[in-house]
């Protein structure tokens, strides 16, 4: 098995968090498909889905509010989906940790999101394992395990 957790949708998520990390939101807006659908499954903190119209004022209003966040991702399937651990943070020291499942079409867009909370690892790998089968994907495809 390949313990890799880098892929082309990885490598679309580094440029896009670069670009949120620079205030860059028009930038980092335009990565995502027209047709773009984001769904937030938290229990908690929660957003609306959105499309692509509404993520630049999105992402606005999210950086007004946190300072920092990380990423680190936590497994790839083929090359368009990843599952990343983001913590958005403030200042003084208010976290919000979140899985997030990103899938990229054939032009290196984002075509969707989805949102869990920090601890439904399992249903985030599930819902990876899900779509990687929905898109018909090979089984010798780069795959990595699930980091706890």
């Amino acid at each position: 098995m390949n313990e890799r957790t880098e892929n082309r949708a990885s490598r679309v998520l580094a440029h896009y968090e670069l670009l949120v990390s620079q205030c860059r939101y028009d930038e980092a807006a335009a990565i995502y498909a027209d047709d773009m659908v984001a769904i937030d499954l938290r229990s908690g903190v929660s957003a609306p889905p959105l499309g692509s119209a509404d993520l630049e004022k999105a992402l606005r209003i999210t950086f007004e509010l946190y300072d920092f966040f990380d990423s680190l991702n936590v497994a790839v399937r083929g090359e368009c989906l990843v599952l990343s651990r983001i913590a958005l943070r403030t200042h003084d020291g208010f976290e919000v940790p979140f899985l997030q499942l990103f899938e990229i079409d054939d032009s290196d867009k984002i075509r969707s999101t989805t949102h869990f909370d920090d601890g439904a690892h399992d249903d985030a790998i599930a819902e990876l394992e899900i779509r990687h089968i929905a898109l018909g994907a090979a089984r010798d495809e780069p795959r990595s395990p699930p980091q706890a």
